[in-house]
């Protein structure tokens, strides 16, 4: 009755029960403990590339997609111009996206995921931009690094509040997240959550 007066649908009875027994709570952080609406914060090209066509290209492979990282992208690309058409654009799960745009083959997403493309280090200034601790993501062809887009998110207000409440409930609180370690740990820090694993792909976070 009183889930009902909250708008909370009970649909099996023993959920209540199994929760009232909880003493770990597991969270994942986009979305959850954050807002999970990212917004384009910096854009660093590499390799000749200007910022307006790497944007383009970034956008471009994120057709389609309905992840926050991609979502904010679109919305930072200039609507004044359309995007190219991407050929064979597929999702990797945790690791970001791969096509075809203008006959060269592009990678956007995780550092590791997109260098495999050319085997290429990353050069220390986009280093630098990924120990920020925001969410970073990397485009590249099959010749070396093009860009570095950084984006940011917001804590939601409440969170703070519900682990704090949490562990004085005597829980223990644990934070996993498919995004960068040094992201992870600037919301885990915020928030006072002493154990917390970042860089992590779906089935590690189900492990």
């Amino acid at each position: 009755g009183a889930f009902s007066r909250l708008g909370l649908l009970v649909s099996r009875g023993h959920a209540i029960e199994t929760l009232a027994r909880a003493d770990h709570f597991v969270f994942d952080k986009t979305g959850t403990l954050t807002w999970g609406r990212l917004r384009l914060q910096e854009i660093l090209p590499l390799a000749g590339m200007t910022v307006e066509e790497a944007l383009r290209l970034a956008a471009a492979l994120e057709q389609g997609s309905e992840h926050a990282i991609g979502a904010a992208l679109r919305e930072a690309a200039s609507a004044e111009r359309p995007l190219p058409a991407g050929q064979s654009l597929q999702s990797f799960t945790g690791q970001g996206v791969e096509g075809t745009l203008d006959g060269r083959k592009l990678r956007l997403g995780r550092s590791d995921f997109v260098g495999t493309l050319h085997g290429q280090l990353l050069p220390p200034v986009a280093q630098a931009l990924f120990a920020t601790g925001d969410t970073c993501v990397a485009l590249a062809d099959d010749t070396g690094w093009l860009a570095i887009f950084r984006l940011g998110d917001q804590l939601r207000p409440e969170a703070g509040q519900l682990v704090r409440r949490l562990r004085d409930l005597g829980c223990n609180i644990t934070l996993l997240s498919g995004d960068s370690v040094e992201a992870v740990w600037q919301v885990a820090t915020a928030l006072d959550i002493k154990d917390a694993h970042g860089g992590m792909a779906p089935q590690g976070k189900h492990d």
